[in-house]
C-alpha cells in the first residue's frame, strides 16, 4: 500500500547524476589465501553511488530522474530495469553505444558486516558533456551528484548553481573532484576521505577545512560510529541508530538519498542527519545495498520506537 503523506510533508522531485552499476552480492566468512568459505547467501542487484541514493529517495516518495551515462551492454540493461523498478526515470540516462558499464563483486563478510568491493570499471564509456539534458536539472528540488565522471559532474553543478538548485555532494575528495566540492552546497562524504583530505583525525576540524572550499554544509559519516556535521550555525554530532547489521554495502548511499529527501522538507539540519541515519541504518539489516532500504512508514515507526520525533 503507498504511503499517504501528511498534507505537510513535501514530495521533492530529486535528480541524480552520476553512476549506478550492478552488483554481484556474496555473504560468507573470510578465507584464508589459499582457503575455503561457504557462501551463505548471494544477490545480484544494482548499486552505484547516484543510483542506490535515487532509490532510497524513491521508496521514501520522492520523484527521481538518473542522469549520467551507461554502457548499452547486458549489464546496462540490468541497471537501467532496476532503477524503473524502483520508479526512477531513466529516460535522460546516456546510453553509450559499444560501452561495457560498471559492475561489482561485492564480499560481505558474515562476522562483521563490512564488505569489500572489487569494481570492474567501464570501457570505451567516454562521450562529450553536450549529451547532457541539462534541461532536466530544472525539475529537481535538489541534486544528489557524485563526480565520478568528474567533468559531466562539474558540467551539471555549474547548472544546478545557475538554477539556485542546491546540490548535495558524494565524493571521494581526490584532486580532480574539487572543483565539483567547490560547487556543492552540501558535501556528504565518509571519515576516511574527509581525514586523508583535512590531514588530520578531528572530524570537525576536517568539516570546517572542507566548508573553506565551498559547501556552506559539511557532513562525515563515520557509519556505525555516527556523524559529524558543521555549517554556518552550528557544529555537532549524532550517534548512529544501533541494529543487528548484516551488510553495510551501500550505506552511505542509502544517506545520501535520504539527507536530500529530509532536506527538501525544510527540516533543520541535524533533523535531516538524524532522519538519513534511521534509513541508514534500517537499510543495513539485510544483504544488498538496496534490498533493506525502507519507505517512509517504516522509517517513521523505527524513529517512534527509538523515541524520536522529527516535525512531520
Amino acid at each position: 500500500m503507498a504511503y499517504r503523506y501528511p498534507q505537510d510533508v513535501k514530495r521533492p522531485c530529486i535528480v541524480g547524476f552520476g553512476i549506478a552499476c550492478l552488483d554481484y552480492l556474496y555473504l560468507a566468512p573470510k578465507a584464508q589465501p589459499g582457503g575455503f568459505a561457504p557462501i551463505l547467501d548471494y544477490k545480484v542487484e544494482g548499486g552505484g553511488l547516484t543510483g542506490t541514493a535515487l532509490v532510497a529517495a524513491s521508496r521514501l516518495g520522492a520523484e527521481t530522474i538518473m542522469l549520467g551515462r551507461i554502457g548499452d551492454d547486458d549489464t546496462g540493461e540490468q541497471i537501467v530495469k532496476g532503477l524503473q523498478a524502483e520508479g526512477v526515470d531513466t529516460s535522460n540516462l546516456i546510453r553509450v553505444p559499444g560501452a561495457a558499464s560498471y559492475f561489482s563483486i561485492v564480499h560481505v563478510d558474515a562476522e562483521t558486516a563490512e564488505r569489500t568491493i572489487y569494481g570492474r570499471e567501464e570501457k570505451n564509456i567516454d562521450c562529450p558533456t553536450d549529451l547532457i539534458p541539462l534541461d532536466v536539472i530544472s525539475q529537481g528540488d535538489i541534486l544528489v551528484l557524485d563526480p565520478h565522471w568528474p567533468e559531466g559532474a562539474l558540467t551539471v553543478a555549474r547548472k544546478a548553481r545557475e538554477l539556485g538548485i542546491p546540490i548535495v555532494l558524494d565524493s571521494s575528495l581526490k584532486p580532480s573532484h574539487m572543483a565539483v566540492v567547490a560547487a556543492s552546497d552540501y558535501a556528504v562524504v565518509s571519515r576516511r576521505a574527509a581525514l586523508k583530505f583535512a590531514g588530520t583525525e578531528d572530524c570537525l576540524e576536517a568539516a570546517r577545512k572542507l566548508r573553506s572550499f565551498g559547501p556552506h554544509t559539511v557532513v562525515i559519516t563515520c557509519g556505525s560510529e555516527g556523524s559529524y556535521y558543521a555549517d554556518e550555525n552550528e557544529e555537532g554530532y549524532v550517534p548512529a541508530f544501533e541494529v543487528r547489521a548484516v551488510d553495510t554495502t551501500g550505506a552511505g548511499d542509502v544517506f545520501h538519498g535520504a539527507f536530500a529527501f529530509a532536506a527538501a522538507q525544510g527540516w533543520n539540519l541535524r533533523d535531516v542527519i538524524i532522519f538519513a541515519s534511521a534509513v541508514a541504518a534500517i537499510k543495513c539489516t539485510k544483504l544488498g545495498g538496496r534490498a533493506g532500504i525502507p519507505d517512509l512508514d517504516q522509517t517513521l515507526l523505527f524513529l517512534k520506537e527509538h523515541g524520536v520525533q522529527l516535525p512531520l
